[in-house]
């Protein structure tokens, strides 16, 4: 059994956020600056919040997780910010925890927190989490170090996991 999933935040309620922010900001500026007399101070506004949201849509439109896992190891990679395939042997992997990504618990960790659970970011307690979808998640434990991965097909996970354990 191979077991491949690509999560992206092109599925999530950032989006649709960011583009309300931006039209919401975008037409106060611009009936501000023509309510002053100022039609120009409102165009600027508007290319500034142009400036700073169409970046940030490139972003996260741009932002996934992909998990591999088959009789090699389990691989992911998290693009732009990780580009090229984390790959673990089945040897160096402990054990893998179905784990629930709600609040409270999740809020705590340094990094892109992007909502209460979703984002790339080092957590409170040394483990780096790629969560890109509320509700499910797992925790890989390694020999050495553990990490975060969510997914939105928990059970299909743990049967690839249980199909290919070693020795565990």
């Amino acid at each position: 059994m191979v077991y491949k999933e690509t999560q992206s935040l092109k599925r999530t309620w950032l989006i649709p956020l960011v583009l309300l922010i931006q039209l919401v900001v975008g037409v106060l500026g611009l009936t501000g600056g023509y309510a002053t007399g100022q039609a120009e101070q409102g165009w600027i506004s508007f290319g500034i919040v142009l400036l700073v949201t169409v970046p940030l849509l490139l972003l996260f439109s741009s932002m996934r997780l992909e998990t591999r896992m088959d009789a090699f190891g389990l691989s992911f990679r998290s693009p732009p910010f990780i580009n090229s395939w984390r790959k673990y042997k089945w040897e160096e992997v402990e054990d893998i925890q179905l784990l629930s990504t709600r609040p409270p618990g999740w809020i705590g960790g340094l990094g892109l927190h992007l909502g209460w659970s979703i984002g790339i970011r080092m957590g409170l307690n040394g483990e780096w989490r790629y969560v890109f979808s509320s509700g499910h998640a797992v925790r890989i434990l390694l020999k050495d170090s553990k990490f975060v991965l969510s997914t939105r097909r928990p059970e299909d996970l743990m049967a690839a996991w249980e199909e290919w354990k070693v020795g565990k």
